[in-house]
C-alpha cells in the first residue's frame, strides 16, 4: 500500500504536468484565437490619376489592384479637355474601385482624385499592442484561478491524509498515553 507520503509525491508531479499543460494550451489559444496579427488597414490617396473617362461602362480605378483594396471616395473630377471641374455625385463607385456615370453626359478625358483603404498585410510592424495586454491579463487572471483551485484540491487531499494519521492505532492520538 502506498505512503501517504508517495501519494502526496504523485499528486503533487500529477499537478505540476497538469498545470503545464493547461499553461500551454492557454498560451496556444490565446496566440491562434484573437486578432494580434490580423490585417492593419490602411488609406491611401490619389491625386488627378489621369486617362479615366466617366460612361456608363465604368472604369476602374488604377489602385484598385492593390490587395484589400476597398471603399474608394472620390474627392475631385476634371474634365481632362478643358479643365473643368465635374461634381463627383456625376459618378458612383464600387467598393472595387469601378467608377460609373450616375447622369447621361460622357466625358472621355478625366482627371481623378480619390482616397482608398488596403490591408498592410499581417506582419510583426503591426502588432496589436492593446490585444496582447489583454490577452495576458485574461491568461494571468485564469491562471492564478486555475492554480487556486488546484491549491484548494491539494489542500483538501493533505488535510485528509493527516486527519487519517491522526486516527490512525499506531501514529494517531489515541496511541497517546497519559
Amino acid at each position: 500500500m502506498a505512503t501517504g507520503k508517495q501519494i502526496m509525491e504523485t499528486t503533487v508531479t500529477a499537478m505540476i504536468v497538469v498545470v503545464m499543460v493547461v499553461i500551454s494550451a492557454l498560451i496556444v489559444a490565446t496566440l491562434t484565437s484573437n486578432s494580434i496579427f490580423d490585417d492593419i488597414p490602411a488609406t491611401g490617396t490619389v491625386t488627378n490619376e489621369t486617362g479615366a473617362y466617366i460612361n456608363s461602362t465604368g472604369y476602374t480605378l488604377d489602385q484598385a489592384s492593390i490587395s484589400g483594396f476597398t471603399s474608394p471616395v472620390i474627392t475631385a473630377l476634371y474634365n481632362s479637355t478643358d479643365n473643368t471641374t465635374i461634381l463627383t455625385g456625376n459618378v458612383s463607385v464600387t467598393d472595387a474601385g469601378l467608377m460609373t456615370n450616375a447622369t447621361v453626359t460622357n466625358w472621355d478625358d478625366v482627371s481623378v482624385s480619390y482616397t482608398y483603404t488596403y490591408s498592410t498585410g499581417s506582419n510583426l510592424g503591426g502588432v496589436n499592442v492593446t490585444q496582447i495586454s489583454e490577452d495576458f491579463g485574461s491568461f494571468v487572471t485564469n491562471l492564478i484561478a486555475f492554480l487556486a483551485i488546484m491549491g484548494t484540491i491539494i489542500g483538501a487531499i493533505w488535510l485528509v491524509l493527516y486527519v487519517r494519521k491522526l486516527f490512525d492505532k499506531k501514529q494517531g492520538i489515541q496511541g497517546i498515553t497519559a
